[in-house]
């Protein structure tokens, strides 16, 4: 009898994940992202999936008008410091001058991510209280995309007055029924057309 337990090795499944991910940036992610990557503009782009709108950021409640529980890819656009003059990432969005495209993420609940993001402090608020009242939370987003001149991570726009002075935008790309997989693939195919995004710091 064999005493090998698994009729491959750890190695060889890595392998072939490896080949998946690199099939899935090739023939979906990459020619999907070539072809928007002109399109982007200020309301619903695709009503169908996946579904697509860039929408302006003022307040904690425009987030509520992102679908509850919806997995994606989201981008964090911004004219702050005119969006970093040193940033790589070439993504735009018609007509905004000096918005460029900062922080790009994936998550299953991209709302939430969001607040995690852009909203930290209220994020954190509502968060705990909903586990005092004993709803169930199954998010707990720690780690929050830092800007360059900032030593916290996530900003808080609702108190902020540097960062209020700026437009905030997000992109969101819905990836309903996607797993984590095949989002970290989609961020990748992402970085591959339009580059990372400077605060975009994951190695």
């Amino acid at each position: 009898m064999s005493n090998t337990i698994f009729p491959i090795s750890m190695i060889e499944a890595k392998n072939i994940l490896n080949q998946v991910g690199e099939t899935l940036k090739k023939d979906l992610f990459i020619p999907f992202f070539n072809s928007i990557k002109d399109e982007y503009r200020l309301g619903v782009i695709k009503e169908k999936s996946p579904k697509i709108f860039v929408k302006k950021i003022n307040t904690i409640d425009d987030l509520n008008e992102f679908p509850c529980t919806s997995a994606g890819l989201y981008v964090i656009l911004t004219d702050y410091k005119q969006g970093y003059v040193e940033n790589p990432c070439n993504l735009k969005i018609k007509n905004l001058k000096n918005v460029k495209a900062i922080y790009r993420g994936q998550a299953s609940d991209v709302r939430l991510r969001l607040k995690s993001h852009l909203f930290h402090e209220l994020y954190e608020q509502e968060r705990i209280r909903d586990i005092r009242n004993g709803n169930v939370r199954h998010d707990n987003y720690i780690v929050c995309m830092k800007l360059v001149d900032k030593k916290e991570e996530g900003i808080n726009l609702h108190r902020d007055e540097e960062l209020q002075k700026a437009n905030w935008y997000v992109i969101y790309h819905g990836l309903r029924g996607s797993n984590r997989y095949i989002r970290e693939n989609a961020e990748e195919a992402f970085d591959l057309v339009f580059d990372k995004p400077i605060c975009s710091n994951e190695k």
